[in-house]
């Protein structure tokens, strides 16, 4: 029998690891962007939306109460870096 609450917690974990990788390396990104072939530059841009619903489903799961205290605590540490990185993407999908 598949163990839902342990499946669960793994799914909750891929998606604050992706979170805390795509919005911590935005610095990165900032500085480098230009640089980039124009194509691989336009699909990072394009496929920032999923990085934003990434965001809105981890948010969802916390209003439910699916977040472990540990989930809980690496949440708020993203919701950190999005604050403090949220002006760089406003500046990214302007240009």
């Amino acid at each position: 029998m598949v163990d839902l609450a342990h499946t669960n917690r793994a799914v909750i974990d891929r998606e604050l690891d992706r979170a805390e990788r795509s919005w911590g390396r935005l610095p990165q990104v900032v500085r480098s962007i230009d640089t980039w072939p124009e194509d691989e530059a336009l699909d990072f841009l394009n496929e920032w939306s999923l990085e934003e619903y990434n965001l809105a489903v981890l948010r969802e799961r916390a209003a439910r109460s699916e977040l472990s205290p540990e989930q809980q605590a690496r949440y708020q540490h993203v919701l950190e870096i999005v604050s403090r990185h949220r002006p760089l993407v406003a500046r990214l999908l302007a240009d």
